[in-house]
């Protein structure tokens, strides 16, 4: 199923449940730069993980958009000093595992109309195998 699983118009619990154990970052409305929003979610990450230096954002995301929310993260001033990379999902791509890898901490990245409940659960799950925890999910509405 999706990942909303009915619809992903609830509110940000019903997210944080439909994730299980994965903490929930934010529910952004759609994928327009949203300042505020982009700090909200970088100081999230900082407070998280305040030893990481480099974070990964992974996810089954379009690589332009993986790749645009990783560069407004890394000019968050929490996020600045910290290097920040994006790959696609550990579960299609091994430049995705060797970043997993080399990460001190790993941000998964999904989207309400295009992500399954299964794949962001698969790749969690893969992350863990390679022995990394996920901070959290930031969540496309």
């Amino acid at each position: 199923p999706p990942l909303h699983q009915d619809s992903c118009r609830g509110t940000e619990l019903q997210l944080f449940l439909c994730l299980q154990d994965i903490p929930f970052l934010l529910c952004r409305p759609d994928g327009s730069r949203d300042d505020e929003t982009v700090r909200l979610i970088a100081a999230t990450i900082a407070s998280r993980a305040p030893k990481a230096d480099r974070i990964l954002v992974t996810g089954d995301l379009p690589a332009e958009q993986l790749s645009a929310l990783t560069a407004q993260l890394q000019a968050a001033d929490t996020l600045r000093n910290r290097k920040l990379t994006c790959a696609e999902s550990v579960l299609v791509s091994s430049t995705a595992v060797l970043e997993v890898n080399a990460a001190d901490a790993v941000v998964l990245v999904a989207d309400c109309s295009c992500s399954r409940y299964s794949s962001v659960n698969d790749q969690k799950e893969q992350i863990a195998r390679l022995g990394k925890t996920v901070l959290g999910c930031v969540v496309y509405e």
